[in-house]
């Protein structure tokens, strides 16, 4: 059932989508011997382990922040993205939205996310164990104070063998959903 919230969160998630095969040149280059079963290799972001979805590049990570971002973005150019967050760049309120994580707001160049309120929550699966998805609406502000966009953010918080870990995303990435509650802890015994 599509809800007035999921029903914003629609054209972003398309926007990514076609942003991503622009991005990329169109649909990926597959081998000669690669068959619709393949997949991507899993990466390691932070402390968990995922499957990605194609159009990922490899994380970067500084401390206890890892960035995963589209691939193919001009390096001047917003880039869509999410975020990992472990160990001391966990808030001590894990639950409060996270904006200062150095991924931009969809919508134009230059817009800062500056405020959120909460618009949903739910128990979800991260590693397969149990989580909680907050959904921000997130103010993002640009240089002109007239500019203004309001965007959701997804934000995941699971307790992992080392500690709490945080996933922010704003830019309502494809599958990412899916792809943390089949994650697993690079950590796990």
């Amino acid at each position: 059932m599509l809800t007035p919230r999921s029903a914003r969160a629609l054209p972003v998630a398309l926007a990514v989508s076609l942003l991503a095969a622009g991005c990329s040149g169109g649909a990926p280059a597959e081998s000669p011997d690669a068959s619709a079963s393949d997949s991507p290799a899993p990466m390691t972001v932070g402390a968990l382990e995922l499957v990605p979805q194609t159009y990922l590049t490899a994380p970067v990570s500084e401390e206890d922040l890892s960035r995963v971002l589209v691939g193919g973005c001009a390096d001047d150019a917003p880039c869509p993205g999410f975020v990992v967050l472990e160990g001391d760049a966990v808030a001590a309120d894990a639950a409060e939205p996270v904006l200062d994580d150095g991924i931009a707001c969809p919508g134009g160049e230059g817009l800062t996310p500056t405020e959120a309120t909460v618009v949903e929550e739910a128990d979800v699966t991260v590693a397969h164990g149990q989580a909680r998805l907050t959904v921000f609406d997130v103010t993002c502000v640009g240089d002109v104070a007239s500019e203004a966009v309001s965007v959701q953010q997804r934000q995941w918080v699971a307790e992992g063998p080392d500690g709490t870990v945080v996933v922010v995303d704003r830019w309502g990435l494809d599958g990412l959903d899916r792809a943390l509650a089949e994650s697993a802890w690079t950590n796990a015994t």
